[in-house]
């Protein structure tokens, strides 16, 4: 049930202080009558006809109280909202090679900035369906394409460089993991969002092949290269348990060849530079790749404050009844 207008209800209240204050001015008044010898037994002698008398004034009360909930309008019935969803089918695709310990953001490493990201971007896609996938020298599902975000985001918050056993950057089979994953996705939209921070040096498909392939399947590509330029800073622990900061030589990232999958597929490639680039990679990634819902609410309520009204009018003629009759006072 429902109040149309509920800010009456208040009137209840208001009801309530008033009999408050008329019953505490009354015990007052009863209090200073003056006490005849032998006023407890005619006090403890009243006849029933008489006890009941003193509740007629309840019922008024009672009256009022139902008036007012029939004029705040109640109403029952029920709201049905029919959501059209043409979401889009997403893929996140995380490099989790050994380079993604890098300290580039220290001291937050590379792999702490990509999950944030993927993390963050689930967050933010209410409708969208999302899947996961790892790679570093081979690539495998994590999570398959799903709306159960809370599942997504427990996985997540588990990926971690060096899950995949086998070190390297496996791009072309990272790339065709994604697009199995979304062969057959019913969507409107399919997109891979491919992350890494080298380039491509493990896997029998070679990355623009593999491009082409989703391309050809209408999946886009968006690109992320992670990671600053020069060699980066690794943590590095010793035989003695010391922990020491080196530079280690790296090849960096692939730019160009990244570059071209996004332009082969439609997709856009994103360099991350600090921590606010994935934050605006994912704006302009989440700006561009908008779901379309269309919510549409009906509402079917039916008025009750006849019920309300009908009550109040059977107790007032009650307590008509009752006063002039059976409880009638003597003059």
């Amino acid at each position: 049930m429902r109040f149309e207008s509920p800010a009456f209800l208040f009137l209840i209240l208001v009801l309530a202080g008033v009999f408050y204050m008329l019953e505490f001015y009354r015990k007052g008044a009863a209090k200073a009558v003056i006490n005849f010898p032998g006023g407890a037994v005619a006090k403890d002698g009243k006849s029933l006809k008489i006890k009941l008398s003193q509740y007629l004034k309840y019922l008024r009360y009672i009256v009022l109280v139902l008036i007012i909930i029939a004029v705040a309008r109640p109403q029952t019935g029920q709201i049905t909202e029919d959501v059209h969803n043409q979401g889009i089918d997403i893929i996140l695709t995380i490099d989790t090679s050994g380079t993604m310990r890098a300290l580039d953001f220290a001291p937050l490493t590379r792999m702490d900035l990509a999950r944030r990201f993927a993390i963050n971007f689930t967050r933010a896609r209410r409708f969208d369906r999302i899947g996961v996938v790892v790679y570093s020298a081979e690539a495998f599902t994590l999570v398959p394409v799903t709306s159960d975000r809370n599942t997504v985001l427990n996985m997540l918050a588990t990926v971690e460089d060096g899950m995949t056993r086998i070190d390297g950057t496996a791009l072309g089979s990272a790339i065709l993991t994604s697009v199995n994953r979304l062969i057959d996705s019913p969507a409107r939209s399919r997109l891979i969002i491919l992350i890494t921070d080298g380039e491509n040096n493990m896997g029998e498909v070679d990355p623009i092949t593999a491009a082409h392939i989703a391309a050809s399947e209408g999946i886009k590509i968006y690109t992320i290269g992670v990671g600053k330029h020069g060699d980066p800073l690794f943590e590095i622990i010793g035989e003695d348990g010391r922990r020491t900061l080196v530079h280690v030589e790296d090849a960096g990232i692939d730019e160009e060849t990244l570059i071209e999958i996004a332009d082969i597929t439609g997709g856009e490639f994103f360099r991350v530079l600090d921590q606010r680039g994935f934050e605006r990679a994912m704006r302009q990634i989440d700006a561009m790749e908008r779901t379309d819902v269309r919510d549409i609410i009906f509402s079917e309520f039916n008025e009750r404050y006849g019920i309300f009204l009908w009550a109040a009018f059977i107790l007032l003629l009650l307590e008509i009844l009752l006063s002039n009759t059976f409880l009638r006072r003597l003059p």
